[in-house]
């Protein structure tokens, strides 16, 4: 929201027109683009602002345990996954591991498609 709506605006550079004043007829043209941009940076900004927020939030909620990426709650909880190590570390993005079509203790990553073992070979051999 700024000083002027947009009819005052049309209604002054009316005036400045019919008065001849030209010079400051552009220079109100110029303020009111430059009002526009920094509108549209300013939400821009806003936006951003709310992408590193969630991201920030992501990050406090993921924790990496049995070779994959949970979410917790506030007490440490494992509350969803296990999500995909790959996807998390190089986009965090949180790709569900869901059950291979091959019944062989794996799960494929339902974004990147890579498989994994639910557990690692040596909590698998130590039944930890």
């Amino acid at each position: 929201m700024g000083i002027f709506n947009v009819s005052d605006l049309k209604e002054i550079g009316k005036v400045l027109q019919q008065a001849g004043q030209s010079e400051m007829y552009a220079k109100l043209i110029e303020a009111q683009q430059n009002s526009l941009e920094l509108i549209q940076k300013n939400k821009e900004l806003g936006e951003r602002i709310k992408q590193l927020k969630d991201e920030l939030d992501l990050q406090k909620a993921v924790i990496f345990e049995d070779d994959g990426y949970w979410k917790k709650d506030d007490d440490g909880n494992k509350i969803d996954g296990p999500f995909c190590p790959s996807c998390y570390d190089n986009n965090q993005k949180l790709g569900r591991l869901l059950e291979s079509k091959i019944t062989d203790g794996r799960k494929n990553c339902s974004i990147c498609g890579k498989p994994f073992p639910l557990l690692s070979p040596k909590k698998l051999f130590l039944g930890t």
